[in-house]
């Protein structure tokens, strides 16, 4: 290997991993305008990443509350059916 650039993918405190790029095209070394890029990119990433985390936790939260307004209605009929 003779080119190597890594940076990490993080949004804020929380790190998602690393983004590694090697051999670069024409065998030159990587830049400063090539880690510029490469940590934009990074940067993109952890926010996909983040909000493909906050969608699924809003779609499991959201289930939660349809399964508990079923609960709910079956134990208000179980209560009418019991009252009748």
């Amino acid at each position: 290997m003779r080119s190597f650039l890594g940076v990490p993918v993080r949004r804020g405190p929380r790190r998602f991993g690393n983004l590694y790029l090697a051999e670069k095209r024409g065998g030159g070394e990587f830049n400063a305008e090539d880690e510029r890029l490469v940590v934009t990119l990074a940067a993109f990433a952890a926010a996909a990443i983040e909000s493909a985390l906050l969608v699924s936790t809003e779609r499991a939260r959201a289930s939660a509350v349809a399964e508990l307004a079923a609960a709910e209605e079956r134990a208000r009929v179980d209560r009418n059916l019991l009252a009748q």
